[in-house]
């Protein structure tokens, strides 16, 4: 499956993604900007092609992985948007092929460990600080 099942062309496309107002506007403005120089239409290759960009260096950075699923995460919510206000959307397999395409560009796995064990404290630490703490409020 190489396009999305969209009925318009990609100007009106560019408008509808755009026209969406919520927390992902700068990222869905940073996604049509990217399709509109590459030349890429609404497809799934144009959405692939973002996710190399967003992982690639940018003016000598690098994003984020937080910041990768969140421009990521915001492209793929408006083209749900756009699929959903479509004819298309009636049809259950499309539906289904529509999503596991979108679930084919994947997001990027985030140390959710911020703290490493050797910085928490043990049982006999807390023990030692609440007995030798001079605060009343412990």
């Amino acid at each position: 499956m190489t396009d999305f099942p969209m009925e318009l062309g990609s100007q009106e496309l560019y408008s509808l993604i755009l026209s969406k107002d919520n927390s992902y506007n700068d990222d869905a403005r940073l996604f049509v900007n990217f399709l509109r120089r590459g030349n890429y239409g609404v497809t799934l290759e144009g959405l692939e092609e973002y996710s190399r960009y967003l992982d690639s260096q940018i003016a000598g950075k690098r994003y984020s992985a937080h910041t990768y699923n969140k421009r990521l995460q915001g492209a793929k919510e408006r083209l749900r948007y756009l699929f959903e206000n479509s004819p298309s959307s009636m049809n259950a397999v499309t539906r289904l092929r529509f999503e596991e395409a979108l679930k084919a560009v994947k997001l990027k796995k985030v140390n959710s460990a911020a703290i490493s064990e050797d910085n928490v404290l043990n049982e006999q630490e807390v023990k030692r600080l609440i007995t030798e703490s001079t605060d009343k409020t412990v």
